[in-house]
């Protein structure tokens, strides 16, 4: 069954062999932004860059220029805000900062949204590298994953508000969040990737 849907803030947690891993946050802004990040503070970055979108994969993965004033290798706990485009701008704006700074920032038109689109993929490798938890903090949702997963894939979706959208049945769950501007739909699957990767579009 697909967990409820959220307003504002939700944190997503996995349950797995009955140890509790925290994997991320996304939150809804007043402005029609939203933001993603990892709710675990034991990762380290150290690579970040471009990759091609072919279907539901991300491709030929290359390094990139960054254009912040923060290198990924001294962030902390960076995470990705998606920002609608303002007054001076015709496509919208995401960016990835963290608590020190600004990693980098691209144009991306995804908003308003007019159509299904995919928009992030989050694969999380050994989930002992989020580190566990003995218990969640408030709004969450949690994916009980089989004994026989050791790691999981996230796939995020924007969709257009009103539109019938058919959840995957093969989705180990689905977690569901919307404001008044779009929906997102995040559906987990089991994974076979053995690290931590983190991709976002930069062209739609």
């Amino acid at each position: 069954m697909p967990s409820v849907k959220f307003v504002r803030k939700k944190r997503i947690y996995i349950l797995w062999r009955k140890y509790l891993y925290p994997l991320c946050w996304i939150e809804f802004l007043t402005d029609g932004s939203f933001s993603v990040g990892l709710i675990s503070n034991k990762i380290n970055f150290s690579e970040y860059g471009s990759a091609i979108q072919r279907g539901l994969s991300f491709k030929e993965h290359a390094q990139t220029l960054q254009r912040g004033n923060l290198k990924i290798q001294e962030a902390q706990a960076p995470h990705y805000t998606f920002h609608p485009p303002s007054i001076s701008q015709n496509v919208g704006l995401v960016h990835m900062v963290d608590v020190n700074g600004k990693v980098d920032e691209w144009n991306l038109d995804w908003f308003p949204v007019i159509k299904t689109r995919h928009i992030l993929t989050l694969n999380t490798g050994p989930f002992e590298v989020l580190g566990s938890v003995s218990k969640p903090k408030k709004n969450y949702s949690i994916i009980n994953t089989p004994a026989n997963c050791f790691s999981l894939r996230m796939d995020m979706f924007i969709v257009e508000v009103g539109a019938h959208v058919e959840l995957d049945r093969s989705a180990i769950d689905n977690v569901i969040g919307g404001c008044k501007h779009y929906n997102l739909i995040c559906s987990f699957y089991k994974d076979s990737n053995a690290a931590l990767c983190w991709y976002v579009a930069n062209e739609m």
